[in-house]
């Protein structure tokens, strides 16, 4: 769905949103694979990949409740990728938003956990467009 080369964004929940240097997106998947637990658990972070030139957006974000959003202007092509990972397609969707939501700071479930701001510090620290060297 994204081309080689993409750049990773992230935030505090209801944060600003960082985004960084367009990068190898292979570079950018280990580097996230390295934080999988704080990624997938901290519900007070969120991250995603983008891609946009002229004629082209695809972003695939992860917001706070860990349910994934897709942008994009090339329905069909997201459509065949659902279908060959067996992803169905629902008329009526149910939204996370009319469910019950509890958020505590992750570490106060995993002690071995990152807390939220050392994640995003260290995602600042690869990623950001300030800190490429």
């Amino acid at each position: 769905m994204l081309p080689d080369v993409c750049a990773c964004l992230f935030c505090p929940y209801e944060g600003d949103v960082t985004y960084g240097e367009y990068q190898e997106k292979e570079l950018i998947l280990a580097i996230l694979g390295s934080l999988q637990k704080e990624l997938t658990e901290d519900c007070r972070l969120e991250f995603g990949l983008i891609y946009n030139d002229e004629s082209t957006l695809t972003e695939i974000y992860v917001a706070e409740s860990k349910y994934v959003k897709i942008w994009g202007v090339d329905r069909q092509h997201f459509e065949k990728l659902m279908a060959q990972h067996d992803i169905p397609y629902f008329e009526e969707m149910q939204f996370v938003d009319g469910f019950p939501k509890v958020v505590v700071p992750l570490t106060t479930l995993d002690e071995e956990a990152k807390s939220t701001e050392e994640t995003l510090d260290l995602l600042e620290n690869v990623f950001a467009l300030n800190n490429q060297q």
